[in-house]
């Protein structure tokens, strides 16, 4: 009886030592600590649509081992998106295998002035139809893949550098490019004249 007695002190101890560890995470596990919706700004619960994890799927399932560039640029590390979504575009990775070229600034982390420059050049190389600036520039980044966001509410703000419609528009035109998946506003785009990473090493 007394054995007993003492295990269930001691079961009620680490229980409640538990409690005092855990109560002060507990709005970060419940997402209570998260701003709600409002005039001024998005709210911070979102959910990613399926068709960014699909297309993240149809990306990796693409040949050879080369990154895919992400458009319309961004001017800062955050773009704000038609599902609701206004913040680092970091979630991009997490959904596919393949490596994801879209450097930002004003972010905490240093980013290559050359890549960054690299990225910068693509969408007026592409509205000007300079086809062979694009092949090179892609070719520099290692990257014969491009997806246009077309969730990207570019008119909502400046941190993206140039319309998804008009970059739609000027791939379609470009004689390189060949588009190899849809899903929902995503389009994936492949240069034909860009060999894979694999092929540049």
């Amino acid at each position: 009886e007394a054995i007993r007695a003492r295990r269930s002190r001691q079961v009620v101890g680490v229980l409640a030592a538990g409690a005092i560890l855990l109560l002060p995470g507990f709005p970060l596990f419940t997402g209570a600590v998260i701003h709600p919706a409002s005039a001024q700004h998005f709210g911070g619960h979102v959910a990613v649509p399926s068709y960014w994890t699909k297309m993240g799927k149809a990306i990796d399932a693409q040949p050879g081992n080369g990154a895919v560039v992400m458009l319309p640029a961004d001017n800062f590390y955050y773009a704000p998106y038609a599902w609701g979504y206004d913040g680092s575009d970091i979630f991009m990775d997490l959904l596919m295998n393949r490596h994801v070229v879209n450097p930002t600034s004003g972010a905490d982390w240093n980013t290559s002035p050359v890549l960054l420059r690299s990225d910068r050049e693509l969408a007026p190389a592409l509205f000007t139809h300079d086809w062979v600036l694009v092949d090179d520039l892609l070719t520099a980044m290692r990257s014969p893949y491009l997806l246009v966001r077309g969730d990207v509410l570019w008119d909502y703000s400046a941190n993206t550098e140039a319309p998804p419609a008009a970059l739609v528009a000027a791939l379609r035109k470009d004689p390189h490019m060949r588009l190899v998946a849809s899903e929902g506003p995503l389009r994936l785009f492949r240069d034909g004249l860009v060999p894979g990473a694999e092929l540049l090493s």
